[in-house]
Parts: C-alpha cells; sequence; structure tokens
C-alpha cells in the first residue's frame, strides 16, 4: 500500500507530462513566474536560515518562531 499510491502518483503526472509536451498555448508558457516564485523563496531562504541559526539563540523561541513566520507570510505574499 505504502508503494501503490505514490507509483500510481507517479505513473499519472509521467502520463500527464507526456500528454501536455506539445501544447503551444500562450497562457501554458509560464516558466517566467515559475523562476520568479523560485527566486523569491530562495532569497529570502538564504536571508532567513542564518539569523535564526545564528543571531537568535536557543533560549529565545518567541522571537524564532516570530520571524520564521513573518517570513514565511512575506514568501506567501511574494508568491501571489
Amino acid at each position: 500500500m505504502f508503494i501503490t499510491a505514490p507509483s500510481l502518483t507517479i505513473i499519472f503526472g509521467l502520463f500527464l507530462a507526456m500528454e501536455s509536451r506539445r501544447l503551444r498555448l500562450r497562457y501554458v508558457n509560464d516558466s517566467h513566474f515559475v523562476a520568479l516564485a523560485i527566486y523569491n523563496v530562495a532569497a529570502l531562504t538564504l536571508l532567513t536560515a542564518p539569523i535564526v541559526m545564528f543571531l537568535i539563540d536557543n533560549d529565545n523561541m518567541n522571537a524564532r518562531f516570530t520571524f520564521v513566520s513573518m517570513t514565511g507570510d512575506l514568501i506567501a505574499k511574494c508568491a501571489n
């Protein structure tokens, strides 16, 4: 059961990829928006990770939670 569900999902994804590879619609080409979303997440992650790991100590978990949640909110707003 644990192997069949992911396998079926991968097979279905491969089927969709094969069926949609010849589409020439203007609105399907959204690679620019995907690249922009990946850039936003990567840039904010590269800024957030060192701050959380090195600048905010382990004793102050409220500051760590607040900083990470505000950054997550910023990523969500940038994605829209």
